[in-house]
């Protein structure tokens, strides 16, 4: 006889609604990428400060499940953002994004982001992106 306790449920990780973080210093950017997982039931939340997103993934308990971040920022770049999140939590996703750099940018760096998008991009790539990288299904015990 199955419980409901042990009965294991598969859901989308929108429906799961992952925790994301989404680095970007123009805000108008970073604030329609908000909007875009949170339609699409994920539990974002926005930083325009690489140095303030670090400090709360470092203090954050539960960590997100994906960080997004744009390459180019001040303090931290995406991808040093990337790196010292990575060093706190090596199994951490990641996603950069940029409009002024290609992929090969990760070349140069230590971590390497499990999926890059170019800019502009559209809502739908960046949802099929978010989807592949956090996987197609998590399992949720109800």
């Amino acid at each position: 006889m199955v419980t409901q306790e042990s009965k294991a449920v598969h859901v989308t990780a929108q429906e799961h609604g992952a925790l994301i973080y989404i680095v970007d210093d123009e805000s108008l950017i970073g604030e329609v990428v908000l909007a875009i997982l949170k339609l699409e039931g994920f539990q974002p939340k926005f930083f325009v400060d690489s140095q303030e997103a670090y400090e709360a993934f470092a203090e954050a308990d539960p960590k997100p499940s994906l960080l997004l971040a744009d390459f180019i920022m001040t303090p931290l770049n995406g991808m040093e953002l990337i790196e010292r999140c990575k060093q706190i939590s090596p199994d951490l996703k990641t996603l950069l994004y940029s409009g002024n750099v290609g992929e090969e940018i990760v070349e140069f760096y230590n971590a390497r982001p499990d999926g890059f998008l170019s800019k502009p991009f559209l809502p739908k790539q960046l949802i099929s992106l978010v989807n592949r990288i956090l996987g197609k299904s998590v399992t949720k015990s109800t």
